[in-house]
């Protein structure tokens, strides 16, 4: 009589090694605190070099002669007048030249008003003679270059110079013999100063002092 078959299950059949309890092989390494590419260390990139400048001679100016004057008036100062490029042991042997715009009454007036500095104008010292909307500018000037100075440590000046067709005199507000102590927040506030009082980029010039005969 024959005998019966063994029965298998089908989980036998399919029985798979489980990774968590199967063991290693006797002769497997274990390799503990592999380096990763985040715990590795890559050196610092070396700083770019820092810009040197260059310097140029001082030029040679003449009393009586034109070199300077030649050189502005300019929306850019000219190198040579520029002490940050050039090799002096004193600035003042370097002509002054000053950054500003012509006398500009209106706009002196309705930036000083803006932030109430601007003296109204009165047709006696009483106080009830006041002209509404009109200014003393005679009497705001020193007011706002005061209180200009006191806020952003700027002076502005009124400068007699040369090339200035109108009356001979600019608003300025440094001269190119403070560049190397001039900061670039400063230098900032008063292109800010400029778009306000209605001047565009490059309006603003530099004059030659007008006692610079050179």
């Amino acid at each position: 009589m024959p005998q019966p078959l063994s029965q298998t299950s089908h989980s036998d059949d399919t029985a798979v090694d489980d990774p968590s309890t199967s063991s290693p092989p006797a002769d497997a390494s274990v390799v503990t605190d592999a380096p990763t590419p985040s715990s590795s260390s890559s050196p610092n990139p070396p700083e770019p070099p820092k810009r040197q400048i260059v310097k140029m001679p001082l030029m040679k100016f003449v009393l009586g002669g034109t070199l300077a004057r030649d050189m502005l008036p300019a929306p850019v100062l000219p190198r040579p007048l520029n002490p940050v490029y050039v090799e002096c042991d004193d600035v003042r042997d370097i002509p002054t030249a000053w950054y500003g715009i012509p006398w500009d009454k209106e706009a002196l007036i309705d930036y000083a008003a803006k932030r109430g500095w601007a003296v109204p104008f009165t047709k006696s010292n009483n106080p009830a003679d006041v002209v509404p909307g009109v200014y003393d500018i005679v009497l705001t000037w020193p007011r706002l270059t005061r209180h200009y100075y006191a806020k952003h440590g700027i002076a502005m000046r009124l400068r007699d110079v040369w090339d200035e067709p109108r009356i001979g005199k600019a608003i300025t507000f440094y001269n190119n013999r403070e560049m190397p102590n001039l900061t670039k927040k400063q230098r900032y506030i008063v292109f800010d100063t400029l778009e306000e009082m209605g001047y565009k980029p490059g309006e603003a010039l530099w004059y030659l002092d007008k006692l610079e005969d050179l």
